[in-house]
């Protein structure tokens, strides 16, 4: 499909307030001649459902590659890589509350001074 390629090449477009993808797919599904007088609406169902499909791929492949912690960044990138998923619909508010407050958790025993490892008399 000659849109995913485009959408690779200029992927900040839909954030303009305006998606090429999306109109270009509305184009292409408009044009369905085969259905006179309801293909505009039969192809905006289509354009609907294919859209769902996609998004909802897209936010589990997201899920998959960004929603774990990792231990070895500070608390700070990882609570807004968070917020980016949450921003984008990927994880809910709730997922994200108990998320964050693991990360502040974390990042407090962190931050802990080490217990002296003298012996003890």
């Amino acid at each position: 499909m000659p849109w995913i390629a485009f959408i690779r090449v200029f992927p900040a477009a839909g954030q303009l307030g305006h998606d090429p993808a999306k109109s270009l797919l509305r184009t292409i599904l408009s044009e369905d001649r085969s259905v006179p007088d309801g293909g505009a609406s039969a192809a905006t169902s289509d354009f609907d459902r294919i859209m769902a499909e996609l998004t909802g791929r897209w936010k589990t492949r997201m899920k998959a590659i960004h929603a774990r912690s990792i231990s070895n960044n500070d608390a700070d990138s990882e609570l807004d890589k968070f917020r980016w998923l949450k921003l984008h619909e990927v994880i809910d508010e709730a997922e994200f509350s108990r998320i964050a407050e693991q990360l502040r958790t974390y990042a407090a025993v962190r931050a802990r001074p080490l217990p002296s490892e003298g012996t003890i008399n």
